[in-house]
């Protein structure tokens, strides 16, 4: 079997999945690579403002080089295929708004127990908490904050553009499954965080260090898988951005505030509800046909 791959050429399958795998191989090096080019950001703690700066320049050119490459390698002159550049890269999806909202749903089912926990903070004994801060002083200053902008702006947009668009859609092109596509990406996304055992081990032991990467590797391969079943299914980069920048901001959910809540039963309830809605929820609710799209109907329609 052969399948059009880089520039529209007829390869063979086993070849063009060497191709998508050392593609994606290049863009994780250049992407992590690119967070260490700066001497600055090799010596200073990763939440040092003039690390965080350097790294937004980085990224930033290494997500604008990995767009033109994807352009010019996987959707250039392609005879095979009636989309463009902008629609399968998911910038151009059909369902704009629509698989945005699609994405917010599904992010808020899944984190139906930590939201509520949000809305109801009192735990202890005595039921009492800190009053919330309120969100309008939360945004302000969440605004004026560096690291901030890397976990909700930067970060979210600078890595779906190159882990999602330009490597699942490669993927995908490569002649992948569904399954394969959604899961290579991810791996080496996760890896992608490796670096963090290093920077981590400067602060705290190397045991220490190792078992909060691991754990941050695993929660982020997941994450990824998510995000890149979200990107095929809606063909919507903009929906997986929202989705990473809004996982983000609620970080990994806090199971142990929901065992000592005053009413732990309800919130462990909530927590255990909301994993298994999204379960149900996330097939129907990302139907390719419903939403237009396009990656989906590129590559996985026969």
């Amino acid at each position: 079997e052969r399948v059009p791959v880089t520039m529209g050429v007829m390869v063979e399958v086993g070849a063009a999945r060497s191709c998508g795998a050392a593609w994606c191989a290049l863009l994780c090096a250049a992407y992590v690579g690119s967070l260490y080019a700066w001497p600055a950001a090799r010596e200073l703690p990763r939440d040092n403002p003039a690390s965080i700066k350097r790294r937004f320049v980085s990224v930033t050119a290494v997500s604008a080089a990995s767009l033109a490459l994807f352009g010019l390698v996987w959707c250039v002159d392609d005879p095979h295929s009636p989309y463009t550049f902008w629609q399968l890269s998911g910038l151009a999806p059909n369902s704009l708004l629509l698989g945005t909202v699609v994405a917010l749903a599904l992010n808020a089912v899944l984190y139906l127990g930590p939201l509520a926990l949000l809305a109801w903070p009192c735990y202890g004994e005595e039921g009492e908490s800190d009053p919330p801060m309120p969100l309008l002083r939360q945004l302000k200053g969440a605004a004026c904050d560096l690291r901030e902008w890397r976990n909700l702006v930067v970060g979210p947009v600078s890595e779906e553009i190159v882990f999602r668009s330009c490597m699942t859609t490669a993927l995908a092109a490569s002649g992948y499954s569904f399954a394969a596509s959604c899961f290579i990406a991810p791996m080496i996304f996760g890896l992608a965080h490796l670096h963090h055992l290093f920077m981590r081990w400067r602060i705290v032991s190397f045991s220490v260090a190792a078992v909060s990467t691991v754990i941050q590797m695993s929660y982020t391969t997941m994450f990824g898988a998510y995000t890149a079943f979200l990107f095929i299914r809606t063909g919507n980069l903009w929906a997986t951005i929202v989705a990473h920048a809004f996982c983000n901001f609620m970080g990994l959910p806090p199971i142990d505030e929901a065992l000592q809540h005053r009413h732990s039963v309800v919130m462990t309830c909530l927590f255990v509800l909301g994993l298994a809605l999204f379960f149900v929820l996330m097939f129907p609710l990302t139907d390719p046909a419903w939403l237009g799209s396009i990656v989906y109907a590129q590559y996985f329609v026969k």
